[in-house]
């Protein structure tokens, strides 16, 4: 069946670029300096750093090389347990099954598609070396309990923050809660660096020292100093690449960085963009308020609803069919939505131990039961954006009303 003109649609940018963001590209090209690091790579990650209030900060090229060096820096290889959310994109999990680790799985809150603590708490074990949580859709995970079962076992809390860019919990901003946090500055994001981009965040010193060699073709390990400064005949020359070679040995490496720098355009694009962000935030809200208004009239709708110590980035916006009032067929709902009222459903994310490379590894239906039901029966992401109209809004309520009556069982 050919794809209908959407009346309301999922749109591929997140956030709006303006003049600001014009002119502060425009000065950099103009000025002929390097477009690969300089001044405003610094800035942005200054700033970065204030608002979420974390000591450190490194600005890289997307939130997968975040996760990447997350993972170097909790030391995963081959055969150690990383216990993750089953409701997350592939991203997530790629960095990770890439060094040939074991996973599990904890199930997720029916509500907020967080990972439950009561599932972290009974999947976890002393081989976990770490836990890869998301805060789905921006909404915080609950995140006292988490750190205090992962640390309790000797595991590394790694945030999965690529929806929570200025999201909070208990009053204080995601970034500077687990061991470190990674969030995604792409096009579909809250806020963007020219499409692609990201920035990984930690309150710790000693992980934080490693980082700039993880982005930048580095080596994280043990060094010894020289004396005499000399390779073979030759003394340390006073020009060229390679001097630190000429001061130190290496004595044991665990690893090494590759590249995932940002640029200087994307980093100055990325300071203008979180000035506007709490606006773009407060316009998200205000459509998801619109949202749950709306639902709450619908019999057989319900609406997820946010916890108190959680301030939302609304990211996404899902709801769902209430199964315990009405029965209705998931995908025939989905694609009543779609087919009749042209109203574009993207829902996010497919349960990924239920992916091709997961069940290639052994995982199977069933070891998240609550994640299967949501995804497969129950859930709707409806589209929302700061460019949305009040109208779209209301044209999506409708047709949800009206979707449900034709396709309730």
């Amino acid at each position: 069946m050919a794809t209908p003109e959407w009346r309301v649609p999922e749109l591929l940018v997140g956030a709006e670029l303006g003049d600001e963001e014009i002119q502060v590209i425009t000065d950099i090209i103009k000025s002929r300096n390097t477009l690969a690091y300089g001044p405003y790579i610094d800035q942005f990650q200054k700033d970065f750093s204030q608002f979420c209030d974390v000591p450190h900060a490194f600005a890289v090229s997307s939130a997968t090389g975040a996760l990447e060096i997350a993972a170097s820096l909790a030391r995963v290889g081959p055969g150690d347990e990383v216990l993750i959310t089953a409701q997350t994109f592939r991203a997530s999990v790629v960095p990770f099954y890439k060094r040939w680790c074991k996973f599990k799985f904890a199930d997720i809150d029916p509500n907020t598609l967080n990972i439950d603590p009561d599932s972290v708490a009974e999947q976890i074990s002393d081989q976990t070396k770490a836990v890869v949580l998301v805060h789905h859709a921006g909404t915080p995970c609950d995140m006292d309990p988490i750190l205090e079962i992962a640390h309790a076992h000797g595991a590394m809390v790694i945030e999965d923050a690529a929806h929570a860019v200025g999201a909070s919990y208990k009053g204080r901003k995601i970034g500077s809660f687990g061991d470190v946090a990674c969030f995604s500055f792409q096009s579909l994001k809250n806020m963007t660096t020219l499409g692609e981009g990201g920035m990984i965040t930690t309150p710790n010193p000693e992980l934080a020292q490693w980082i700039p060699a993880l982005r930048s073709y580095g080596t994280c390990g043990t060094f010894t100093p020289r004396s005499p400064e000399r390779i073979g005949p030759i003394d340390r020359p006073a020009y060229g690449e390679g001097r630190v070679t000429w001061e130190r040995d290496l004595v044991e490496a665990w690893d090494y960085g590759l590249h995932f720098r940002i640029t200087e355009p994307q980093a100055a694009v990325g300071s203008v963009q979180l000035k506007k962000l709490p606006g773009f935030n407060a316009r998200r809200s205000e459509i998801a308020q619109r949202y749950n208004e709306g639902i709450k009239q619908i019999e057989g709708m319900r609406i997820c609803e946010i916890p108190d110590w959680a301030e939302t980035t609304y990211h996404l916006f899902h709801c769902f069919i209430d199964t315990d009032a009405v029965r209705v067929d998931h995908a025939e709902f989905i694609r009543t939505l779609e087919q009749d009222y042209r109203v574009q459903i993207v829902n996010r994310f497919f349960p990924v131990h239920l992916t091709e490379d997961m069940r290639y590894y052994g995982h199977e239906y069933g070891e998240a039961p609550v994640c299967e039901d949501i995804w497969f029966n129950q859930q709707i992401d409806l589209p929302i954006n700061p460019m949305m109209s009040m109208e779209e809004v209301d044209y999506a309520i409708e047709s949800l009303a009206q979707a449900m009556k034709k396709c309730r069982q």
